[in-house]
């Protein structure tokens, strides 16, 4: 197996993929709230739509963004910023230029929230450059497959479950691992065990 992984249900939310109840970008000093494991808590970087997933072009415009890394300058380093491709940071060359110098691995990097639907009917080189530019800066990695809701949304779902394949995700992961992962870097999977995803991934036979 290409690293150890951990099962979703296994760890407290914020982790499971989806609609989750993270704290939003606007709320980033109220972190009671803010579900937490090893000391760390994710949080979504928020969309200035009407719903939180929704997306709208005031959440790229340099307003939003200049507002997030103000927000940034007092938050805890334990922090975490997820990001998801309808929210302020939504793609790899934004959240490297934001969190670029925000410490050591600044990131909750949830590969199905970076794919919009275009993107996730054609994942393999969408993949390879989520993981390429987002992993070295990830202290934790979520896996899962994905697929489209009636509303045209992508949702993370179980893996083998939905539309990514499997062994293309597994590749794009094993280019990234380092030599010597660090310990407290989280690789999470949505799945019914630890062995079928790496069977999805392609890492068992």
């Amino acid at each position: 197996m290409a690293c150890e992984l951990t099962l979703l249900e296994a760890v407290e939310a914020p982790w499971p993929c989806g609609r989750t109840a993270d704290v939003s970008w606007l709320d980033l000093d109220l972190l009671d709230g803010a579900p937490a494991h090893a000391g760390r808590c994710a949080v979504f970087t928020g969309s200035l739509g009407e719903h939180r997933f929704e997306a709208h072009v005031q959440s790229w415009l340099p307003g939003a963004r200049e507002l997030l890394a103000m927000q940034l300058e007092t938050c805890p380093m334990n922090v975490l910023l997820r990001p998801h491709h309808a929210h302020i940071l939504s793609d790899v060359p934004g959240t490297r230029s934001l969190l670029g110098h925000r410490g050591p691995r600044p990131v909750a990097l949830d590969v199905a929230a970076l794919l919009t639907p275009s993107m996730a009917s054609d994942a393999a080189p969408h993949l390879d450059r989520i993981m390429h530019g987002l992993g070295p800066m990830a202290g934790v990695v979520l896996l899962s497959d994905v697929c489209i809701g009636e509303d045209g949304s992508v949702h993370a779902c179980a893996m083998g479950e939905g539309m990514l394949p499997g062994r293309v995700l597994g590749e794009a992961v094993t280019r990234w691992l380092e030599p010597d992962l660090p310990a407290e870097v989280i690789v999470g999977v949505m799945a019914s065990d630890v062995d079928a995803a790496a069977r999805w991934l392609g890492w068992l036979s």
